[in-house]
């Protein structure tokens, strides 16, 4: 994701102003042309696909980043927090559901690596959710409308106060386009992250436009769901590593700037078109120093549950196969045995998860439960799962828990959150269908925002 740069400053001003800085002891100099220009508050954008990355792969300078502390914060112990511009966002309550895993999981822990002299980054949580059903209309939008709109909601005590790890992730409707500077959303870029100063501190934020239309190829997944936490993935990364970048920009300091390349901008820049998956949901890959490679968890971790196509994931990776569910189904690069339920799988794993994934897309988008280890005796008869699945119990509908009493498609007695990630995201917005029953508006919950197949 390139940082937007201004026509109107020349190279050799920032070289000349950069020359004249006094750096901070350990903290590298360098020549300040990602800056954008003075007075003008600009974002860090994520192209879309294909502008920009092409020419940096055939430069090879992806095979020579190297991310730079600039002596600016990072988010040691992000927050999250969703703000949906209105209530036609899709997938509130599964997107809800993906930032609780992503922050609080393995795929955070590679940013140890990019810790600072005075801040430790570790794993973080997602702290609620706010519908604005307020916010300004029109098909339209800039960044300063959007910025005004946020230093609305938290003068009123609608969102939580900003502080040094609150992250707010804002998710547009259909039909919306935004714009920064002259550069619109779904034409020059999917999405970026910012800040800007509110009251004594700044707030960090990272715009989301709806990915579908023009958009559906951000993200380079089938789905749209898909598609959003793969770029959403790519922005949290960056803003934990690089928060104040829109701060920076506009003070024209970038001693504001966290881990920065000059090449190759942030850390999920380089990896842009990388993808895998990190339980059970889509995923940028990130760049990693210490690996000199793309990759989706920490170097010398030991977390398994990861899996992925494309190269260069890094040590410790970890491919977990898992006991359980009777013999055969799969191969030992799956993140967990073919005949045992839990994460969705890569399609590219094994042959027989590639037809199954090619049958049903959900197995490898969005959890590999029951009905996928019913396919791998259906489909790939060279392999057998006896004694049953460890998923729950029952039938009808993809189920991601291991222990729901009965499946998310069918009504009955309160579900408890932690028997899947589904189940966690519709209750944290319906709660009372763990604390009451689960009616025909949890189902349906489930079959629109969790993409499960209910009848």
């Amino acid at each position: 994701m390139k940082t937007t740069r201004a026509s109107l400053t020349l190279v050799s001003l920032f070289l000349a102003a950069c020359a004249a800085d006094t750096a901070d002891p350990g903290v590298e100099a360098v020549a300040r042309t990602h800056l954008a220009a003075s007075g003008v508050p600009r974002g860090h954008l994520l192209p879309m696909p294909g502008e920009g990355l092409a020419a940096r792969r055939s430069a090879g300078s992806a095979q020579s980043a190297h991310m730079v502390y600039r002596g600016g914060p990072v988010i040691s112990g992000v927050k999250v927090y969703t703000v949906f511009w209105s209530p036609s966002v899709p997938n509130q309550s599964a997107l809800n559901g993906f930032y609780a895993t992503l922050v609080n999981g393995p795929y955070v822990d590679l940013l140890a690596e990019y810790d600072t002299p005075t801040q430790n980054i570790g794993r973080g949580k997602y702290i609620g959710s706010y519908v604005d059903g307020a916010a300004p209309s029109g098909s339209t939008l800039s960044d300063d409308q959007i910025r005004q709109e946020l230093a609305r909601l938290l003068d009123n005590g609608s969102l939580p106060a900003a502080d040094a790890n609150t992250l707010f992730m804002i998710h547009f409707p259909a039909g919306v386009s935004i714009t920064m500077d002259s550069n619109t959303s779904c034409q020059q870029f999917c999405a970026y992250h910012s800040s800007f100063t509110h009251g004594s501190g700044a707030v960090y934020y990272g715009i989301m436009p709806d990915f579908s239309g023009a958009c559906g190829t951000c993200g380079g997944e089938s789905t749209q769901l898909a598609g959003t936490t793969v770029v959403a993935s790519h922005e949290v990364a960056e803003a934990m590593t690089d928060p104040n970048i829109g701060v920076a920009n506009q003070s024209q300091d970038e001693h504001q700037l966290g881990w920065y390349d000059d090449t190759n901008s942030e850390i999920g820049d380089v990896c842009e078109g990388q993808s895998a998956t990190v339980e059970g949901y889509r995923v940028t890959k990130l760049w990693s120093n210490k690996a000199n490679a793309c990759a989706v968890t920490g170097v010398g971790s030991t977390g398994g549950g990861v899996g992925g196509g494309g190269t260069g994931t890094g040590a410790g990776a970890g491919a977990g196969a898992g006991a359980g569910g009777g013999g055969g189904g799969g191969s030992a690069t799956c993140a967990h045995a073919l005949c045992t339920a839990g994460a969705a799988l890569d399609g590219t794993c094994d042959p027989c998860a590639a037809k199954i994934c090619q049958k049903d897309g959900y197995c490898c988008s969005g959890a590999w439960d029951r009905e996928c280890v019913a396919d791998v005796q259906s489909i790939c008869t060279q392999s057998t799962c006896g004694g049953g699945s460890g998923a729950g119990g029952g039938s009808g509908g993809h189920v991601t828990g291991e222990s729901c009493s009965h499946p998310l498609c069918a009504t009955g007695a309160a579900l408890t959150p932690t028997c899947g990630p589904c189940t966690h995201a519709i209750c944290d917005a319906k709660p009372e269908c763990c604390t009451s029953a689960w009616t025909a508006s949890c189902v349906h919950e489930a079959a629109v925002a969790c993409g499960k197949h209910c009848p």
